[in-house]
């Protein structure tokens, strides 16, 4: 509350204390004490059918990154996003389809993981599904990888495939392009 603390940084250093009391409420429910936990180094981006896509996970489960030889490991995201407040609308059906699609974007992050896995060279099979998670802070949940996997997988080479296709025919904002 320093009157030499700008408004802009106190707000943001609220969100942060808010991030932090919302993780130490959910430890139990993100499994964030059973779990040996190490630092990822960032991962090189994997080209998705002509199309470059960049996921980086915040830690590794298990093992360091890449892994010893036979060595099953998992790879945990840290999603603390404020906004939108999925608890804010006042219909349960807005509120309800605001919490699965952050679900289902997670879910597609972990199917991200695995594909950058297996493209960085390390064996698919050391990749382990069931250490691998999206901790969402705002939901305070553990979103696990998902079951449909390969459904998945192929969603997101079809969408490489049509980012490819439509890149050149998009042209960007002539206010973008002033800057």
């Amino acid at each position: 509350m320093s009157a030499s603390i700008t408004p802009s940084n106190r707000e943001e250093a609220a969100r942060c204390v808010e991030v932090l009391d919302r993780f130490v409420e959910a430890k139990q429910a993100l499994f964030a004490d059973s779990l040996a936990l190490f630092a990822c180094d960032r991962l090189e981006p994997i080209n998705v059918a002509g199309t470059l896509v960049s996921v980086q996970p915040d830690l590794v489960v298990n093992s360091t990154f890449p892994p010893q030889s036979d060595v099953k490991f998992g790879m945990i995201f840290i999603r603390p996003q404020k906004t939108p407040d999925v608890d804010g609308p006042k219909t349960s059906e807005t509120r309800d389809s605001r919490r699965e699609y952050r679900r289902e974007a997670a879910r597609y992050m972990l199917t991200l993981a695995q594909m950058a896995v297996v493209a960085s060279g390390v064996s698919k099979d050391s990749f382990d599904p069931r250490r691998s998670f999206v901790w969402d802070i705002r939901l305070g949940e553990a979103i696990p990888f998902p079951s449909d996997w390969v459904s998945r997988q192929k969603n997101i080479e079809a969408a490489g495939r049509m980012i490819r296709r439509l890149w050149d025919t998009i042209e960007p904002s002539t206010s973008l392009l002033r800057k």
